[in-house]
């Protein structure tokens, strides 16, 4: 059972045999996560992420497309909900870049409070990539998540993400590793 086309074709490719392999979509508990329509963007947008803080999220370069955003003139407040080894070296950024009156690094949270901070949200950002050791994310749930209740989302086209963001259709898709890149995306949905 696959996840997504993107790993029957991965699987296939290391030698498993192609008819032995099926997708099963992943799939989330809607009445958790209820649409609401969009909401006015306020005087200071809120971009939100969650995740395990390490490589594969890419979260170093959602700091970093906030300050390039700011360069521009766009006023965000981006929170980061997670933990993990890269705690510190995101602190470390946000400091480097003058950043700490807007992004916010939270630490874990409970999945209540995660669902309220999405309501709050005005863009979901989570910037995948493949990790330097070639672990990837599959389809992030997060992802899933914020989609169901409305929030406009902002990814990367790495793994399967491409099969549940369309880019401009539901959501956009920003290229992997580049702040750059993902700033664009954000500043188009703003």
């Amino acid at each position: 059972a696959c996840i997504s086309d993107y790993n029957v074709r991965f699987l296939s490719h290391l030698g498993c045999d192609p008819a032995k392999l099926h997708v099963v979509r992943c799939a989330l508990n809607v009445e958790e996560y209820a649409f609401a329509p969009p909401k006015p963007l306020g005087e200071t947008p809120v971009v939100f992420s969650v995740g395990r803080l390490i490589e594969k999220k890419g979260l170093e370069y959602l700091v970093e497309a906030v300050s390039i955003l700011r360069g521009q003139k766009f006023r965000v407040r981006c929170v980061v909900a997670g933990n993990g080894p890269l705690m510190d070296v995101l602190k470390e950024k946000v400091r480097e870049l003058n950043l700490e009156d807007q992004v916010e690094l939270i630490g874990s949270q409970p999945q209540e409070r995660v669902r309220e901070l999405l309501r709050e949200a005005d863009v979901f950002a989570l910037p995948c990539v493949e990790a330097r050791d070639g672990d990837l994310d599959g389809i992030p749930v997060s992802l899933m998540e914020a989609m169901a209740m409305g929030v406009p989302v902002v990814s990367t086209g790495v793994s399967g993400i491409p099969e549940l963001i369309h880019d401009g259709e539901n959501g956009l898709l920003a290229q992997p590793r580049s702040a750059r890149s993902l700033a664009a995306a954000l500043a188009r949905l703003l």
